[in-house]
């Protein structure tokens, strides 16, 4: 692909980098999100996989986290962990009783730590404050989602809960990994 743009194009080598690097972005998470779509398809549970991939995407977005090496990787961890969340999401224990302290953990953890950066990546102050800000407006409509689901589905209430405790999770995962930037 990178021959075509040059013989085509006229630009220098760092912008084709940036647009082969947008292009294989955009097709990796497209990939991602549409094999999210087909197993929540063959769950029945679209609705469910779609507020998943809205949720978690914007959450990891802004909270960062650990990270798999390799995009295969990358695709089978987004792909793993959508598979726990449906057989998570049918579980008896996921009561009130429990989801709601350990949604209150989460979203503390996520609150204090976001954003957590990798050495690889690091964020300017501007990319830190802009984050964390974004984080704590979305943990603040989450929140206030979370206590409206209550009343309305149940099920919709778990896919909150659920998506912070998982956020929460790789943000410690990647706290204590040796690609951590603290």
């Amino acid at each position: 692909m990178k021959k075509l743009i040059e013989k085509r194009l006229n630009y220098d080598e760092d912008l084709i980098a940036i647009f082969l690097h947008g292009i294989n972005i955009i097709f990796y998470d497209g990939l991602g999100f549409l094999s999210v779509l087909i197993l929540a398809f063959l769950f029945n549970k679209l609705l469910i996989g779609i507020l998943y991939i809205i949720i978690f995407s914007n959450l990891r977005i802004h909270a960062g986290g650990f990270h798999a090496s390799t995009k295969l990787g990358c695709f089978a961890l987004y792909n793993l962990l959508f598979i726990s969340f449906i057989l998570t999401l049918n579980s008896p224990l996921l009561n009130p009783i429990i989801n709601i302290p350990l949604t209150m953990i989460a979203t503390l953890i996520i609150f204090k730590y976001a954003p957590v950066e990798h050495i690889y990546a690091p964020l300017t102050i501007i990319e830190k404050y802009r984050n964390k800000d974004k984080i704590r407006f979305s943990l603040l409509f989450l929140l206030i989602l979370y206590i409206i689901s209550v009343g309305i589905n149940f099920e919709y209430f778990k896919v909150i809960s659920i998506t912070l405790i998982y956020t929460s999770m790789l943000m410690i995962l990647h706290m204590n990994s040796k690609y951590y930037k603290g």
